[in-house]
């Protein structure tokens, strides 16, 4: 299915654990994830993240970025890709659907 899955951290076992996920499901968020870092630096920048959502970049969504940007470097990794996901999106039949909800404040 592509690039090896990294080993979970702490952090990324938590949410494995607390949400079920099998051995494919993190495949396939794993796939999702490297589909959005587009400049292949196994992170996810501020502009990938905008690509993942389909918003234009206001300062609601940084504020979004800040807080799952849990360490501050200013990039997600993907065990703060996946600790996104479990927090703000579904997970449901064993079927990753990603979808982060924006309020629009304007």
């Amino acid at each position: 299915m592509g690039a090896k899955v990294p080993t979970p951290d702490e952090r990324m076992q938590n949410m494995i654990d607390k949400l079920r996920l099998k051995k494919r499901d993190i495949a396939k968020l794993y796939k999702v994830f490297n589909s959005h870092d587009t400049d292949k630096s196994g992170s996810i920048e501020n502009k990938e993240f905008y690509s993942i959502i389909r918003e234009p970049q206001t300062l609601f969504g940084d504020g979004i970025f800040k807080l799952i940007d849990l360490d501050g470097s200013g990039e997600l990794d993907f065990s703060e890709f996946v600790e996104a996901v479990g927090t703000f999106c579904m997970v449901s039949n064993s079927m990753i659907n990603i979808g982060f909800i924006l309020m629009h404040l304007y």
